[in-house]
């Protein structure tokens, strides 16, 4: 089964028996943004597709969705702070490369010298 189709099944069907949380785990920021455009929700009956507006949605379901969309948010943004880190700390490596490796130059150059 697609990850679109059990996200799909999934808001459609509070009842289902994959856990809410798990949701972002399981699929990509991008099949969840076509999941939720605008104000649709897609739902599959019997192989087609029906489309609701938020409106239509229960008071629980319009919270779970929120709950995603704040879940959504919060981890691309944890993203955003955790590459940027990344970057620093790469850099802060590659800095220090340079600098061990200029230190080996010197001391194998030191020890011609010497010889």
């Amino acid at each position: 089964m697609p990850v679109t189709s059990v996200i799909q099944r999934t808001v459609a069907n509070p009842n289902s028996n994959m856990p809410s949380g798990g949701l972002l785990y399981c699929c990509s920021l991008s099949v969840i943004k076509e999941c939720i455009k605008g104000t649709e929700v897609v739902e599959y009956v019997k192989g087609r597709m029906k489309s609701a507006s938020l409106k239509d949605l229960c008071p629980e379901d319009k919270r779970r969705i929120a709950n995603l969309i704040k879940e959504l948010a919060r981890v691309s943004e944890e993203k955003e702070v955790t590459e940027e880190r990344l970057k620093a700390e790469q850099e802060s490596f590659e800095k220090k490369i340079r600098q061990l490796e200029e230190q080996n130059e010197l001391i194998i150059k030191e020890r011609e010298d010497i010889l």
